[in-house]
């Protein structure tokens, strides 16, 4: 949720405003927690949705506990 956040800043986005995360694919560990917690990670950042996806274009990458993602958020 903190990389999440950090990117609504960095994008000047205001606290109020809804968002969409896309997520490219890591590895079962990584995939299911995302899955899990897919309803609190999207009330807590306010995203109307989280998609994991296998290929993401146009994605930033995000350092997260010595894994790298590469995620995508889009007003």
């Amino acid at each position: 949720m903190n990389r999440v956040q950090n990117l609504r800043k960095d994008m000047g986005l205001e606290v109020q405003d809804k968002i969409r995360i896309t997520i490219q694919r890591v590895d079962e560990l990584i995939d299911s927690a995302l899955s899990s917690n897919k309803e609190y990670i999207c009330t807590e950042t306010q995203a109307f949705s989280l998609e994991l996806v296998e290929k993401l274009i146009d994605g930033k990458e995000v350092e997260m506990d010595e894994q790298m993602l590469i995620m995508k958020i889009e007003k």
